[in-house]
């Protein structure tokens, strides 16, 4: 059976406010595989952005590289936090260690601030 992994980070909230790619604070898992295969990885945050025209992104990494389907949008709405998810897979690689990470971003259209927050959070992570 090929090996799973899971990481979870719980505890104070996790805040951006760059226009820019930023690690999922507590989430890097390094995975070891015995022959060549993908990596297919979930994360499970719970998220929010503040009121105006943000939009928070999140991807999946495998050894610094963004997995199928890339960059998807996570939330988009003001309220309470909501949990989402996200399924990806890497590309087909080697047999050996590979780092899986997860990041996020926040954007804003109307150029004001960008503000998101992440709460609870997971990313698991197997070889298939």
């Amino acid at each position: 059976m090929p090996p799973v992994k899971t990481k979870a980070a719980v505890g104070n909230l996790q805040t951006d406010s760059t226009i820019a790619w930023t690690d999922i604070t507590g989430l890097a898992i390094t995975l070891t595989t015995q022959t060549q295969s993908a990596i297919t990885a979930l994360l499970v945050c719970e998220c929010k952005v503040v009121p105006g025209y943000q939009m928070m992104f999140g991807r999946i990494l495998v050894d610094g590289v963004p997995c199928s389907p890339g960059d998807v949008a996570l939330t988009w709405v003001d309220g309470p936090m909501q949990t989402r998810s996200l399924l990806a897979v890497s590309k087909t690689l080697p047999a050996g260690k590979h780092k899986v990470t997860a990041q996020w971003m926040v954007t804003n259209d109307a150029g004001g601030t960008t503000d998101g927050y992440l709460g609870k959070r997971a990313l698991t992570a197997f070889a298939s």
